[in-house]
């Protein structure tokens, strides 16, 4: 038992950090007409849920959840299983809240322009705009080749960082269910990118963070507001 005390993280990562930067070249360059809907629907995104406030979000939820279905079986299950045993069974999580976003596209509402009471509407919209441009820009400050940029809708991460921030602006109902799947892997994607020192490891859990604490304030206020409105 105590030689499980000797393990650390990167003896369960079993690729460079090179290796994945190739991963990701080598995805992109077989299904590039995927990865071109995908950054569509990222910015047909922005575009919907600006300052004018978020319209058609079923079906924006609707295609996210498409958007992580795909990541399910064409990133986890088929190309990031050849560098990880564990691929296919992230797939099937990630398969699994694809499903739960489709569901909760039933139940998406037209959101109304923000008042500026909300900091969540400005908090959600950034961590949009972090996960469809911010993301792959500060990839290629970092030196990434832009061949094999993560891009919103077929990579794992920036669309985790989006998912955030839709489900801040578009708020279904039962918004924790299709939140719990990507808070889970914001911190096993920031281990992952730690160990092969990839820079940008620590936005993810920060974003979650982000997104609970935009939840918890929320519900905090609607509590204090049903308190008033009871004694008054």
């Amino acid at each position: 038992m105590t030689e499980w005390l000797t393990y650390s993280a990167s003896d369960f990562i079993p690729f460079s950090r090179g290796i994945y930067r190739r991963l990701f070249e080598l995805y992109n360059a077989r299904y590039w007409p995927a990865v071109a809907i995908g950054l569509g629907v990222g910015l047909a995104a922005l575009r919907l849920c600006g300052g004018r406030g978020c319209s058609r979000p079923g079906l924006l939820m609707a295609a996210l959840g498409c958007c992580w279905i795909w990541i399910a079986w064409a990133f986890f299950s088929a190309a990031y299983a050849e560098l990880n045993w564990a691929g296919p069974y992230v797939g099937g999580a990630f398969a699994l809240n694809g499903l739960l976003l489709l569901a909760a596209s039933a139940s998406a509402r037209p959101r109304p322009p923000s008042t500026g009471r909300d900091i969540g509407d400005p908090i959600g919209y950034g961590l949009l705009v972090a996960g469809v441009v911010l993301w792959p820009a500060a990839l290629l400050a970092f030196g990434r080749d832009w061949r094999g940029l993560e891009l919103f809708g077929t990579s794992p991460e920036p669309t985790v960082l989006a998912t955030f921030g839709l489900l801040l602006l578009l708020r279904p109902r039962g918004v924790w269910a299709p939140a719990l799947i990507p808070g889970l892997w914001s911190l096993l994607a920031a281990v992952t990118l730690r160990v092969i020192d990839e820079p940008l490891w620590p936005v993810l859990p920060a974003g979650a963070a982000a997104f609970v604490a935009v939840l918890v304030s929320r519900v905090l206020r609607r509590r204090r507001s049903t308190r008033i409105e009871t004694n008054s």
